[in-house]
């Protein structure tokens, strides 16, 4: 579903803000677009802006999903670096194997 979404929204429940979901990472692993709270974890852990987009609010939001899809094919917002083959790609270049 992820692969098949323009944008995905990744809203945490209260009770696990600043503890990043899984879907965090499955968005990123499928290349999509992703929109996630702006909290502590996000910062933390995923400091490149590039990867995903954060909003602060509600309003920010639904500004942010519209800037996304009006300009959805001609503006790339994500950088792709967190597809699964590149993932492992930057896996095998670790621990020494090519990957080709």
């Amino acid at each position: 579903l992820f692969n098949q979404s323009k944008v995905c929204l990744n809203i945490h429940q209260d009770f696990t803000k600043n503890a990043l979901n899984i879907r965090t990472f499955e968005i990123l692993g499928s290349g999509a677009y992703q929109l996630i709270e702006n909290f502590n974890s996000t910062l933390k852990l995923l400091n490149d802006n590039s990867l995903i987009i954060r909003y602060n609010d509600p309003e920010d939001l639904v500004k942010k999903l519209k800037e996304i899809l009006s300009n959805f094919e001609s503006k790339k917002y994500l950088n792709n670096n967190h597809t699964f083959d590149e993932r492992l790609s930057q896996l095998f270049n670790i621990i020494k194997l090519d990957s080709n």
